[in-house]
């Protein structure tokens, strides 16, 4: 009997492990416990299957964060909702996810048992007593328990550019819905639209909305916008309008207490560990509307920003670099002027002064930012900041050097800021004017003929008087005879009278100097056309003057001067030769230099041939120098005479 007994307890103990291990666990601390759940395989962002066939969205990743805390399996089962009753049915399911409100009138469980909310807040001093109704522990397992895990807002979707932002812009009109939803249990129950459209997925609703077949649809907020984003719907989107809120979560099956409150332990964890806020960022932020930060919008400010502060950099060195161009040019514009330019700020003070400046009043130092009056005080610039007056060519010696100066108050707003000055040397002008028009030299020459044609005259005069008539009248032909061939060779072949007026005159002058000058007889000059008759005969005179100036005390042979012009094929060319030979090749060089002069005088020379280069160059021509020291020089100029070309005046 003791054996048999002993048997039996061994038997009944063996029975009670295999029973124990193989019953899944009740209580509270089930730890290794498979859990079984069926989710929806297309309900983005809350439960879907990804690209890589794996179970993921918010409900997934929390239920695992639980699950690894509280050391339970999870096996997910991803099935279409469809097909969620019948699964229930024929296979052992623990846990549904993603149902909505289970006491709603759309979820699934209300048809299949009674179901009870478990608020995650409710105390659980005793689990078979949480918000359970009044029923025997046999009962019990016909209950399905639901959790709430987040409030999922339902709004109205429309095209870009619609509105529909507010409920009078909705009312009335056709709104799709997807068929057998919260959204159409909504619409009937409230008669705000006209119509109800039925579509059998969110997808299809935003396909209809984006080909512009209906304007208005209500949808999950979450789902919509992840639907959008997911099939690159860009032109459909969220109003702000949001007309009601539904819980999403988990249940859980078969009455099965004991899971309930493992869970509800597991959701409290993970919202006080931070797991929950963690996760609701990931999958919802870049879909909230209440108090979310619009990632592409802050992208866009801030790119739009960036975009502007580069634009600003680049337009700010841009105008840099102008403005450094700009002042750059004008000090070099400034610096190249011939005139002295000095000016100053209301306070007395040196703002400007460029290079002419500098050498006429002998500063070499950086003057800029000097007063004026204790540089330079003959100037007196500073008088014209009290007196506002302007002057002209005021003749001053400054330092030793005669200028003629212009003062010029700056007025800014009725009021003096400052005041500028020019000055230029008295000398250069003097002699630039003189070399430039020949009037000392014309002036001579007057002076030298009104002198012999007296003296001439009183000679006639004492023939006539001691009655040698004969000798009177050969007297008369003899000074008459070159003039008259002279003259009427530049009548016939020079057609411009100031030409001819200053070739009479060098010729004049030649024979008061015993020089011979001849004009060559196939000479020819018509009217100009391209060049003004001030500019060609500062060239002729300036060049004959030169040759006079070479040939003058020659002592081993007389001075010869020739003169040469033609006009043919729209051009003037002249020659101007004489024997002086007084250039070298070290002078050649140098011959249109400015201040280079080969005159041994005490008056200021050396811009005469300066000039004309000058001259010739503005009128487009040429000018050319062939010469043999101690034999003779030899000056060609070459000028376009074309109508319409450049008139140098």
């Amino acid at each position: 009997m003791r054996k048999r007994f002993r048997i039996a307890a061994f038997l009944f103990t063996a029975f009670l492990i295999v029973f124990i291990s193989l019953s899944p666990s009740r209580g509270a601390g089930a730890g290794g416990r498979v859990i079984y759940a069926v989710g929806d395989r297309a309900l983005d962002p809350f439960e879907f299957i990804s690209e890589t066939q794996v179970p993921t969205g918010f409900l997934v990743e929390l239920l695992q964060s639980i699950a690894r805390q509280k050391e339970l399996s999870l096996n997910f089962r991803m099935v279409r909702w469809q097909e969620v009753p019948a699964l229930l049915y024929s296979s052992h399911v623990d846990l549904l996810l993603g149902v909505a409100d289970a006491r709603g009138n759309d979820a699934i469980l209300p048809r299949l048992a009674p179901v009870v909310n478990i608020p995650p807040s409710s105390s659980q001093t005793d689990q078979r007593g949480v918000g359970l109704p009044n029923v025997s522990g046999k009962e019990i397992g016909q209950y399905y328990f639901s959790l709430p895990v987040l409030k999922v807002p339902y709004s109205i979707f429309t095209r870009k550019g619609l509105g529909g932002s507010r409920l009078s812009d909705v009312s009335g009109k056709a709104i799709v819905v997807e068929q057998g939803s919260a959204e159409e249990e909504y619409l009937r129950l409230s008669g705000l639209a006209s119509e109800i459209v039925l579509a059998s997925h969110p997808v299809e609703i935003v396909h209809l909305l984006s080909l512009g077949q209906y304007d208005f649809a209500l949808m999950n907020l979450y789902q919509g916008l992840a639907i959008c984003k997911k099939i690159s719907i860009a032109n459909v989107v969220a109003t702000s309008l949001n007309l009601f809120s539904k819980d999403w979560g988990y249940t859980v099956a078969h009455g099965d207490i004991s899971l309930a409150g493992i869970l509800r332990e597991g959701l409290a964890d993970s919202r006080r560990n931070g797991t929950y806020d963690r996760l609701y960022r990931k999958w919802f932020d870049e879909y909230r509307q209440d108090g979310r930060i619009d990632k592409g919008l802050i992208i866009k400010v801030v790119g739009g920003f960036a975009i502007a502060i580069i634009l600003i950099l680049l337009w700010n060195l841009s105008l840099k670099r102008q403005v450094t161009r700009i002042v750059r040019e004008r000090e070099r514009l400034i610096d190249f002027i011939r005139d002295g330019i000095l000016a100053i700020d209301n306070r007395g003070r040196i703002t400007l002064i460029n290079r002419s400046a500098r050498k006429l009043l002998n500063m070499t130092s950086d003057v800029e930012g000097q007063d004026v009056d204790s540089l330079v005080p003959e100037i007196n610039l500073t008088g014209v900041l009290t007196s506002g007056e302007t002057a002209y060519d005021l003749e001053q010696n400054v330092g030793g050097t005669p200028l003629v100066i212009n003062k010029i108050p700056v007025v800014l707003n009725n009021q003096v800021a400052g005041a500028i000055a020019s000055f230029r040397d008295m000398s250069e002008i003097h002699a630039m004017a003189e070399e430039m028009t020949g009037v000392r030299m014309y002036v001579d020459s007057l002076r030298v003929q009104n002198h012999e044609f007296v003296n001439k005259l009183q000679a006639i005069s004492g023939l006539i008087q001691l009655g040698k008539y004969e000798r009177a009248l050969t007297f008369i032909a003899q000074e008459q005879a070159p003039g008259q061939i002279t003259a009427s060779l530049i009548a016939e072949r020079i057609k411009n009278p100031a030409v001819g007026g200053i070739l009479l005159g060098k010729l004049g002058r030649c024979r008061e100097l015993g020089i011979e000058c001849e004009i060559t007889p196939d000479s020819y000059c018509g009217e100009l056309a391209a060049i003004s008759d001030q500019a060609l005969v500062i060239i002729i005179g300036n060049l004959m003057e030169n040759a006079i100036e070479a040939v003058l005390n020659l002592r081993d042979r007389k001075g010869k001067i020739s003169f040469s012009i033609f006009d043919e094929s729209n051009q003037i060319m002249l020659c101007v030769w004489d024997n002086g030979g007084k250039l070298s090749k070290e002078k050649a060089s140098k011959i249109f230099e400015k201040g280079f002069s080969t005159k041994a005088r005490p008056r200021t020379s050396g811009y005469g041939l300066y000039n004309i280069r000058r001259m010739v160059d503005a009128l487009g021509g040429d000018i050319s120098l062939d010469f043999s020291f101690d034999e003779f020089t030899e000056f060609i100029v070459t000028l376009p005479n074309r109508e319409g070309g450049d008139f140098f005046e």
